[in-house]
């Protein structure tokens, strides 16, 4: 399953070297990025059980450790969570070529 080889490349590399920022949110926080990961693309959804746990997340390929998530459980309770390196800034990153 993919995503668990996403987490545990995470999980090796950065365990004690990352910052995690976890958030809830509201169906009207999550609707308000909808048609951006739609039109970027997501890995999932993964489900488990019917409506008690679902999961999408997008990770940059650059660097692995950068990756969010979004978590539905009971189909009902959204939680957002974002990773990233201690020292990233997303101001030292070099300027796209797209």
């Amino acid at each position: 399953m993919k995503i668990s080889k996403h987490f545990n490349y995470f999980y090796e590399n950065y365990l004690e070297n990352f910052k995690v920022d976890v958030r809830r949110l509201s169906a009207t926080d999550f609707s308000k990025i909808w048609d951006e990961l739609q039109r970027i693309g997501y890995n999932g959804p993964y489900n488990l059980g019917k409506d008690v746990f679902t999961c999408i997340y997008v990770y940059a390929a650059e660097e692995p450790a950068l990756s969010f998530w979004w978590m539905w459980f009971y189909d009902s309770i959204c939680v957002y969570v974002k990773t990233e390196p201690a020292n990233y800034d997303v101001a030292t990153l070099p300027p796209t070529t797209t």
